[in-house]
């Protein structure tokens, strides 16, 4: 300790022999780590502490909790103190909330954890991914009837000191709170959990988790002058455009104004007061309109909004959020979208523009770079989830397409009659579960128009309509649908979404695929030769050193498309430089 004086919070030579014996009685026990407010995956931050939740009594008393504080600027326990208790820790199984953070500072602080640990976060999400909230505080109050406590002190510290200079009296009040109601959420899910969760499917999370925060550790270098030079470049087109136009369309109120007066386009959506609405998705909208019009004033509102997302939303953010090392490492989040797919944040990697020929997207992933003396290497599935579908759905004619290495839409473009470019858009509007409707406004057709579309797709291809129908009926009975890894999709209102149900199991499934290929040629890697430093959907991007690249990359796509367990269907992966 800091001085002999012990604050209630701490506990005496006594209390923790106590405390001790009762941590090693049990098999399972919650911890929740505090920091510094700064990145621990690069370094700048670092471990103020930890909590710990468990029950030495089995029910008969309430849980115990302690804080233990390791780095504060007043009292810590000593280093001889956190190894007693560590050693013990290391033993148990494990209960975090978010593990993938709690698993970076049990390394950070030198101790990490390789046994079996739990997630309550993804606990959660895999027993009910409808939950508008998978955070602590939501999941506790949902299930527990208890919440996070944070006082209206504390927080003023917080936002004045920050949380690395708190008093360990001020975080242990929050922070055994935490470990104490994530070890009472979890009390409350695993029956269900053991029921729904194969063992077998959790093991495998578990490896991911673990493969996800090393990725994450590693990050991708960006290109600040590149960056840049590509903020100052947009700006100035944008500056422009706001001059010949004579407004800027950055104010939603004058641009709306100007569609509907000047370019005459209609009324898409309108708030609850009856006003034109010009939310996001609904300028979304907006932009196919201006796309079909063609004309010169529809071109600069597209080049406008086209350089103002590029800028917002991937320049400007990776040079907030790169480290001082020159690289970038976002959050991937497991439990983001209801079909398993990963999503990303700080920044969103996962919206990296693709090369394409409109000026501001082009040049994107160029602000993506290699350490000097490596390269990036993009592996990507090709048709990865129509595949699966055509194995699920064991539509042969489509996977004997698939096996034999032809192009699948140039084939049923054959078949159908159609161009090839919309065989591919049909796809994917049935595949995200659209009917004639969907197909109506995609094609720009009349009603009957695009019944007699879907109705010609599926006389050729019955099995896809035989499979959709199916997960339709499993979705409507169960109101879940299960997914070839053994994990559940639930539907929150299954006959309303039961038309999604085979595309849930399409992209949910292709989304375990990746998942565990990520962890498979991770572990297969050595990162002295290559990492993986990003997943975009479907791909990965390595980073391979020059004179490994000939070697490494044809042995990487190989392990991709090594699918375990085997589908009937060929998985094709195709490779190229991230930045040709």
């Amino acid at each position: 300790m800091t001085t002999t004086e012990l604050p209630e919070f701490l506990m005496s030579v006594e209390q923790l022999a106590i405390f001790l014996k009762g941590l090693a009685a049990v098999d399972i026990v919650a911890l929740d780590t505090e920091s510094s407010g700064h990145d621990l995956r690069d370094g700048t931050g670092r471990v103020i502490g930890f909590s710990l939740a468990f029950d030495p009594t089995s029910g008969a008393m309430p849980p115990w909790s302690a804080y233990l504080p390791i780095s504060h600027i007043d009292y810590n326990y000593s280093e001889e103190t956190i190894s007693q208790v560590m050693e013990i820790v290391l033993q148990k199984k494990l209960v975090m909330h978010n593990a993938k953070h709690d698993l970076v500072a049990l390394e950070r602080m030198g101790y990490p954890f390789h046994g079996t640990f739990y997630d309550t976060m993804l606990m959660a999400h895999l027993l009910d991914e409808n939950l508008p909230n998978k955070s602590l505080d939501y999941v506790a109050r949902k299930y527990v009837g208890e919440h996070k406590e944070r006082s209206k002190e504390m927080q003023t510290l917080i936002n004045a000191f920050g949380w690395g200079m708190l008093p360990a009296e001020q975080v242990a009040e929050y922070a055994q709170h935490d470990a104490l109601i994530t070890y009472l959420v979890f009390r409350h899910l695993q029956p269900q959990f053991e029921r729904e969760v194969a063992a077998e499917y959790w093991d495998h999370e578990q490896r991911f988790i673990r493969t996800l925060a090393e990725i994450e550790s590693t990050g991708v270098r960006v290109d600040p002058d590149f960056i840049n030079s590509e903020i100052a470049r947009g700006r100035g087109v944008m500056d422009g455009i706001s001059e010949d136009l004579g407004f800027s369309p950055t104010r939603l109120t004058e641009l709306g104004t100007y569609l509907l007066s000047t370019l005459n386009l209609p009324v898409l959506k309108t708030t609850p007061a009856g006003r034109p609405s010009f939310d996001r998705k609904t300028m979304e909208k907006y932009d196919v309109l201006l796309e079909d019009l063609g004309n010169p004033t529809a071109r600069m509102l597209l080049t406008y909004r086209g350089w103002q997302k590029v800028v917002s939303s991937t320049y400007e953010p990776l040079l907030q959020l790169v480290s001082p090392d020159g690289r970038v490492r976002p959050n991937f989040k497991i439990h983001g979208t209801v079909t398993g797919r990963l999503s990303c944040e700080r920044p969103n990697l996962q919206q990296i523009p693709r090369s394409s020929s409109h000026d501001w997207n082009g040049n994107a992933k160029r602000a993506f770079i290699a350490d000097p003396g490596w390269r990036l290497i993009n592996f990507d599935y090709k048709n990865l989830e129509f595949r699966l579908a055509a194995a699920y759905a064991r539509e042969w004619e489509l996977i004997e397409i698939f096996n034999t290495g032809r192009d699948v839409f140039s084939e049923m473009a054959k078949s159908l009659g159609m161009e090839r470019q919309d065989v591919k858009t049909l796809v994917y509007t049935i595949m995200f579960g659209g009917g004639a409707q969907r197909i109506a406004t995609v094609f720009n057709v009349p009603f009957p128009r695009a019944v007699d579309i879907l109705e010609d797709f599926y006389f050729k291809y019955p099995s896809l309509r035989k499979a959709s129908n199916k997960a339709s009926g499993m979705a409507r009975r169960g109101k879940r649908i299960q997914i070839w890894s053994g994990r559940y999709r639930h539907f929150a209102d299954a006959e309303q979404e039961a038309h999604k149900a085979f595309n849930s199991m399409i992209q949910g499934g292709a989304a375990d695929i990746v998942k565990r290929q990520i962890s498979r040629v991770h572990s297969a890697l050595d990162p002295s030769e290559a990492r993986i430093v990003l997943t975009v959907h479907d791909s990965l991007v390595v980073e391979i050193k020059d004179d490994k690249v000939d070697a490494l990359t044809p042995d990487i796509k190989a392990l991709m498309e090594t699918v375990v367990p085997s589908f009937g269907v060929k998985f094709e992966v195709e490779t190229e430089p991230w930045t040709k």
